[in-house]
């Protein structure tokens, strides 16, 4: 089929000709010529507005004369940088690839999302040799920045600090590999007599690894912090550890400053650097019942816990949880040992005799039957407004030894009490 762009002159000519007849006959049917061309005229000052608006940039060696005729092009036509609001950019392994994307960046003055990559490679040491500059927000005061997303990227918390102290970023999502190093842990000792806030409202922390000190001094900076999320992809699997290793103590006193704003929490499998291999099982167990604004949580089940036995330390845990709770998301796992790489069973208890529940639907032990049940009974006294729950249990051990049973009369329990119960389970 023939493109409208690709008429010849001729054929052009003869749909004015026909525009022009029709208006002759009908002056209210079809528009005038001076009209057609004013509309034109319009349209064509439109469009560079949405061709820059959102702009995709590859920075590799077979791009950088298109990058520089771009750069040419923005520095020559201020009007047209100035309409450029998004940008996504993926960087390739060289050395000037940083040097690029900050020369290109500081032509955008009303950048309001940003989103850079890095172009994807199996070989580790390119992504270290070639990461990203650790001043990059410091040489480009991007005043009007909203959103911040790195990918496949390798970066220092440096840098996110620097994102930080932004003065009107509300949104950063580094879903990377970040490695801590010994500029980090003097810059976070820094933060910790700084008063100056940020405005961020949404941390994402994804394929993260932080230790105690940085993930503190991250949520003192950030006052209205409304979304929290620090997750590794996969959990719980025998190939590395995937658990947050900060005891229930130390997690309570670091989400301490989000506690009037605080909104979603979720912090699955959030790994700090750690020798201590039993989280969680030390005494201390995590409250969250004074934080008068959460709604949504995703937490491993243990963090309630202040001992490893679940018998001896179950009951009582849904007073642990605020009122403004609408959905909650819980992980009943086994740990993996991070340093020999054995299951250690600090969740489950080892009792011998299981009730033989069969049901293709879920596989738990006889207990987190009893406490999904058990907390179905509180939901009106300590958090009626709770409407979805989700409880997921990663089982280690032979076939033969799982619990299974059908979640049919869990799902009436809940349903009479006006929640959904969505029980899931994982296969070994």
């Amino acid at each position: 089929m023939t493109r409208f762009s690709d008429l010849n002159d001729d054929i052009l000519h003869e749909i004015i000709g026909w525009l022009q007849l029709m208006k002759e006959r009908d002056p209210s049917a079809a528009i005038s010529l001076p009209q057609l061309a004013r509309v034109c005229l319009r349209i064509g000052a439109l469009v560079p507005r949405h061709l820059v608006k959102a702009m995709n940039i590859q920075i590799t060696a077979s791009d950088v004369p298109k990058l520089r005729l771009l750069m040419r092009s923005l520095k020559e036509t201020p009007g047209l940088r100035a309409l450029v609001r998004k940008i996504q950019i993926t960087l390739g392994f060289e050395p000037l690839a940083s040097f690029w994307a900050n020369e290109l960046l500081q032509q955008l003055p009303n950048l309001v999302y940003l989103e850079i990559q890095r172009a994807l490679s199996n070989i580790e040491d390119l992504r270290e040799l070639f990461a990203f500059s650790p001043n990059f927000f410091q040489i480009n005061k991007l005043e009007k920045l909203r959103r911040v997303n790195f990918q496949r990227e390798t970066v220092s918390f440096a840098t996110i600090f620097d994102c930080m102290s932004l003065p009107n970023v509300e949104l950063i999502d580094f879903s990377i590999r970040t490695g801590e190093t010994f500029e980090d842990s003097k810059r976070a000792s820094d933060l910790t007599s700084i008063s100056q806030s940020c405005r961020v409202k949404t941390l994402n922390l994804n394929d993260s690894r932080t230790s105690l000190d940085l993930f503190q001094a991250l949520l003192r900076r950030c006052p209205y912090l409304q979304h929290l999320t620090g997750s590794m992809p996969r959990p719980f699997r025998s190939t590395g550890p995937g658990i947050i290793l900060f005891s229930a103590a130390q997690l309570q006193h670091a989400l301490a400053p989000t506690r009037d704003t605080l909104v979603s929490l979720d912090l699955l499998n959030l790994q700090s650097h750690t020798s201590h291999p039993t989280p969680f099982c030390d005494g201390t167990k995590l409250d969250l019942k004074m934080f008068s604004s959460l709604e949504s949580i995703t937490l491993p089940v243990h963090c309630f816990f202040n001992r490893p036995v679940p018998h001896d330390s179950r009951n009582g845990t849904y007073a642990q949880f605020p009122w403004s709770m609408t959905k909650l998301n819980l992980y009943f796992a086994q740990k993996t040992n991070p340093y020999s790489g054995k299951p250690m069973n600090i969740l489950h208890s080892n009792d011998q005799e299981r009730a033989k529940l069969r049901s293709g639907n879920a596989a738990f032990e006889p207990w987190t039957y009893a406490w999904i049940m058990e907390f179905a009974y509180h939901k009106a006294t300590h958090f009626p407004k709770l409407h979805s729950l989700t409880v997921e249990e990663e089982l280690t051990g032979p076939d033969m030894s799982l619990v299974r049973w059908s979640n049919e009369d869990a799902m009436k329990v809940w349903t009479s009490v006006g929640a959904i119960c969505n029980v899931l389970f994982r296969e070994p």
